[in-house]
């Protein structure tokens, strides 16, 4: 599946990192440490200005896939 939307908050999982989405705060998409790491390389610039400044959006855009547990599990992130 495709996800759009404004990023809320990345915090800390019991494996790995979860993103909650802005419009979707009851909904999380579960990240794995090697994503979560190359997100952070990656795009280390724009997650500095979104940390740096309250009045900015940052968007987030991935494919996802739910797990037989009905987890929601990041496959591909970009911001």
């Amino acid at each position: 599946m495709i996800l759009i939307g404004e990023v809320k908050e990345f915090a800390p999982a019991r494996s790995g990192q979860k993103l909650v989405i802005k419009h979707m705060p009851g909904f999380v998409f579960l990240l794995d440490d090697v994503l979560h790491q190359r997100l952070q390389a990656r795009f280390d610039s724009e997650l500095a200005l979104w940390g740096a400044d309250e009045t900015s959006h940052l968007i987030a855009v991935a494919t996802f896939s739910l797990s037989p547990l009905r987890h929601s599990v990041l496959d591909r992130l970009c911001l």
